[in-house]
């Protein structure tokens, strides 16, 4: 209705001449569900049960933390590199390190959805199982930006069933909102040897949902991968055991078999601590030789803050500064009186409380002792349980040559040499973000190769992946990670779930219809309301065609020619009868010949006979 003009003057008015237009959606940002070591922006867990966008690991590192800190025995050898394990009951949680190979893959943003901390306790302080889970991923309906759901601790659950029943009502959801994707970890099952890939295969097949409607929005990967990674750890956590090809040659090695290397290591630095207090440099040294050595003496003297760092000790770093200081200003006088030697014993009641606040700290360290070491020290003439001589003389004297730098090295290396397995969801979200970013959505994210890592903890041959890739009784298709001689490691299927199903058989076509669908739907929101007649209807179909002519220009749509990769039809009885539109219904029917991908390259060769 044209405006009705009352007032002379000059009004301009804006025609709208071009068509609207469809904006593509993102395709590969993933939620993670897991537990982290903190939740906090504000106040303490108030980010637990919310999903927080990152764009970094440091930035997760800012709001989540770090990662879980390990526990491990130790085996000590001679000749050999030592071993190390973990220790078994302890499930280590590797949600930060599934981010870290997310990001380390071509991940870009992603969201964090955490559902409890390290203890697997939620925001009110309940154990965090299948059901806690279940709940949190209905929170995913208000995550319209993201895509890709991923569940990289999952394994902590502990049996099969509760893994694929999170999974089945990840697939459920996926399903309802059709603007989601699940990537499928398959539980590894073990076996005589390791992982077993027939039960994992089989684990697998038996327990995730059949229903058509629910497999074709996931993809299952397999197997689980060995990283570049390493796990952190507390060397308070490290307990050593000495093989007996060392406890032969030195059997002092049996005080520390068994004991916590912490513990050893104090004890350790205390011992260095009381040696230096015997050091015959500050029992002898002449006036003459003093002169101008003050700050020799003050790096002596203070050498021994380095032992007491943590917090705990601040007294005796207190107390050693002071003594420091005593000894310089001792120093100044000696030099000033002319005494023909400097005399350490008059250092006064600051060497004499330090030295008793480290004796404390030894004996008490000694009543921590496993007893059969207080048995062993009693064996070797040991006078009194309590004696500070017994400590020096036939304990810490015997443990020193196993603190030198060589032994560090050794101890460090067997720890991080364990190795860290991680679930494929993660790098595999990784790579559809970097496939998408540089090719396209509608490329299969395969044959493409995964970093920061090591191998696949189970090797796999063609034989073996013809059943994973093609399962003739329900379909349900297992992409697979196998390694390549002079290739690396390689993403080797692209297969949903829905294996048998000829439409939704490939991850990029799901995943294409996904991102076409969402991004007509939130484009034609605008004409909700608008009339229902032919004007809208021309409107509408030129904007999708539009899109859809773009994407067939960047080699999305298979055809020659638009016409042969699409088709949008809208209008009265083509999609709408009468009826319809009596009710409101605006109906356009799309037609997409998404391109699929070079599964089975054939190459056919014959004799060809001599002709000349």
């Amino acid at each position: 209705m044209a405006f009705s003009y009352k007032t002379p003057g000059v009004y301009p008015e804006e025609i709208t001449k071009l068509p609207p237009s469809v904006a593509s959606v993102e395709t590969a940002i993933p939620c993670f569900f897991g537990v982290t070591e903190k939740a906090v922006e504000v106040k303490e867990k108030d980010l637990i049960g919310k999903a927080q966008k990152v764009r970094s690991l440091a930035e997760y590192e800012y709001y989540f933390g770090g990662p879980d800190k390990a526990v491990a025995d130790v085996v000590v050898n001679l000749n050999t590199p030592s071993e190390a394990k973990l220790k078994d009951g302890k499930y280590l949680n590797k949600m930060y390190y599934a981010v870290k190979h997310y990001f380390d893959n071509g991940g870009g943003p992603c969201y964090i959805h955490s559902v409890g901390d390290y203890n697997r306790k939620d925001a009110a302080d309940v154990a965090v199982d299948g059901n806690t889970y279940k709940n949190e991923l209905l929170k995913i309906d208000l995550l319209d930006e993201a895509t890709l759901i991923v569940f990289p601790d999952l394994a902590a659950l502990g049996s099969a069933a509760l893994f694929y029943d999170v999974y089945n009502a990840a697939l459920q959801k996926a399903s309802d909102l059709k603007d989601k994707f699940v990537i499928v970890d398959v539980y590894p099952e073990s076996g005589a040897q390791g992982t077993s890939a027939e039960k994992s295969k089989s684990s697998l097949r038996n327990m995730i949902s059949s229903t058509p409607e629910l497999i074709k929005y996931g993809a299952a990967y397999f197997p689980y991968l060995e990283t570049v990674y390493s796990y952190d750890f507390n060397s308070a956590t490290i307990n050593m055991t000495f093989a007996k090809e060392i406890t032969d040659k030195n059997t002092s090695a049996n005080l520390l078999n068994n004991f916590n290397y912490k513990d050893a290591k104090g004890l350790f630095a205390v011992y260095n601590v009381l040696s230096f207090f015997n050091d015959e440099y500050f029992k002898n040294i002449l006036t003459a030789s003093y002169t101008g050595k003050a700050g020799e003496i003050i790096g002596k003297a203070s050498s021994i803050n380095s032992y007491f760092i943590p917090a705990e000790q601040q007294t005796l770093t207190d107390n050693a500064k002071k003594l420091s200081d005593e000894l310089k200003a001792q120093g100044d006088t000696a030099v000033a009186a002319s005494k023909p030697k400097y005399d350490f014993n008059d250092a006064g009641k600051q060497k004499e409380n330090l030295i008793k606040q480290l004796q404390d700290k030894l004996l008490a360290m000694y009543v921590a002792l496993p007893p059969a070491i207080k048995t062993d020290l009693k064996d070797n003439k040991a006078v009194k349980a309590t004696s500070i001589a017994l400590l020096t003389d036939t304990f810490l004297t015997k443990i020193t040559p196993f603190f030198n730098s060589e032994f560090e090295a050794r101890l460090r290396k067997a720890f991080l040499d364990i190795p860290l397995l991680l679930p494929p969801s993660p790098a595999i979200a990784g790579i559809y973000a970097t496939v998408d970013r540089n090719r396209g959505v509608w490329k299969a994210p395969a044959n493409v190769s995964l970093n920061a890592v090591k191998k696949p903890e189970v090797l796999l041959s063609d034989y073996d992946q013809a059943d994973f890739n093609v399962d003739a009784e329900n379909g349900k298709s297992i992409n697979c990670i196998r390694n390549f001689i002079g290739r690396g490691n390689l993403v080797w299927g692209a297969r949903t779930l829905a294996g048998n199903n000829n439409e939704w058989k490939y991850v990029n076509v799901r995943r294409f219809f996904n991102m076409a669908e969402e991004s007509c739907e939130n484009a034609a929101r605008q004409f909700v309301f608008e009339p229902n007649d032919a004007n809208t209807w021309v409107r509408v179909k030129g904007m999708i065609d539009n899109y859809l002519t773009n994407l067939w220009r960047e080699g999305a749509l298979q055809g020659a020619k638009p016409e042969h990769a699409f088709y949008t039809a809208v209008g009265l009885n083509q999609t709408m009868t009468p009826d319809d539109i009596l009710n409101g219904m605006l109906i356009v029917e799309i037609g997409l010949a998404v391109v699929r991908p070079a599964e089975f390259i054939i190459l056919r060769f014959s004799h060809k006979m001599a002709q000349s």
